[in-house]
């Protein structure tokens, strides 16, 4: 069974970076038990509570009832998705998932750029990108979604570059 763990480097090894993280370690393997290990950097969590906030933000502002569902017509939109057939044969475009272990960071920036993109232009037209960032910003730095980070931390890409000018 293969499974990503997140660690954390310290100086003696490898540690489980979150008690999510420990608790998936200790199901998998008893202490002492050999596991194989692929290193591979991850990508940014609060760049995703990042995205998610501004889903969120921008969500009551239109006809979508759900987060979630203005989530999916984003990722539609975007081109993240697969083609799938169903039982009857028809195709259709299935969202892709945007976990942090779905997908790598580079591809990430571009999705949340692309994702600005697109709300300022099908979404809510006449905001601008600037404008969008700027709110979004003040809100997880507000402390209004108590799970994204501090907002220099979560916009590490060239996003938080442009806010910045």
């Amino acid at each position: 069974m293969s499974r990503d763990i997140l660690m954390a480097r310290t100086k003696t090894g490898l540690m489980p970076a979150t008690p999510d993280d420990d608790k998936r370690l200790a199901e998998m393997a008893d202490l002492g038990a050999y596991v194989m290990v692929a290193i591979r950097k991850p990508r940014s969590p609060q760049q995703l509570r990042l995205w998610w906030a501004l889903v969120e933000m921008v969500a009551p502002n239109t006809d979508y009832e759900t987060k979630e569902a203005l989530a999916a017509a984003i990722k539609l939109a975007v081109g993240a998705y697969d083609v799938v057939r169903e039982l009857d044969g028809t195709l259709t475009k299935a969202p892709k998932s945007i976990a942090l272990g779905s997908m790598p960071q580079d591809e990430f920036n571009e999705f949340f750029e692309a994702t600005i993109d697109i709300i300022c232009r099908d979404v809510l037209p006449g905001v601008s990108k600037d404008d969008l960032r700027r709110d979004v910003l003040r809100l997880v730095g507000a402390g209004h979604d108590a799970a994204a980070a501090r907002v220099d931390e979560a916009m590490g890409d060239a996003a938080l570059k442009e806010t910045e000018r």
